[in-house]
């Protein structure tokens, strides 16, 4: 679980500052050009992480898709091609990290009560609520949040990414 919570913030950010030079800076005149690749890119990443995490039964894989999700998202902010793409992906950057590492966190200390061993599926969070209830009102925050619910935090980076994307006339 912690190679998990690391590879899904800290590679983010470097690919992230990476591209950031790459289309900003290096291939700026040619972004046109590719622009549609990065859209349609996006677009797939979204669909296909929403849709493989409809049935998932695991906690990682769960959060695993929400990953490939959420990336797509940072593509669709990246492909913009001008600086309000830049700070609207950076908002919701740091915003994806501060949820995924608190969902991370939570994942971390759930154990089962009789053998205190990690909880792995998702049916086994059934009776979170009555065991620990600051916890399941932690976790049932921060899920809402990563899944874009108002007025959390991660609805008000994909509002800004859409009212942008709009904005850029990417219907």
């Amino acid at each position: 679980m912690i190679i998990t919570a690391y590879l899904s913030t800290i590679p983010k950010i470097s690919i992230l500052f990476i591209l950031f030079k790459l289309y900003y800076i290096v291939f700026f005149e040619v972004f046109a050009v590719y622009q549609i690749l990065f859209i349609l890119t996006a677009l797939m990443s979204i669909i296909l992480g929403s849709v493989a995490a409809i049935y998932q039964i695991k906690l990682k894989r769960l959060l695993t898709y929400s990953m490939i999700t959420n990336t797509g998202y940072i593509v669709l902010g990246l492909s913009l091609g001008d600086v309000s793409g830049i700070y609207v992906t950076l908002f919701y950057l740091l915003s994806y990290i501060v949820i995924m590492l608190g969902l991370f966190s939570i994942f971390m200390t759930l154990r089962t009560v009789t053998n205190n061993v990690l909880i792995k599926r998702i049916n086994s969070l059934v009776n979170l609520s009555e065991i620990n209830p600051f916890l399941s009102f932690s976790l049932f925050i921060l899920l809402f949040s990563i899944a874009g619910i108002p007025p959390l935090l991660g609805f008000y980076g994909k509002l800004f990414l859409f009212a942008f994307a709009l904005k850029a006339k990417m219907y």
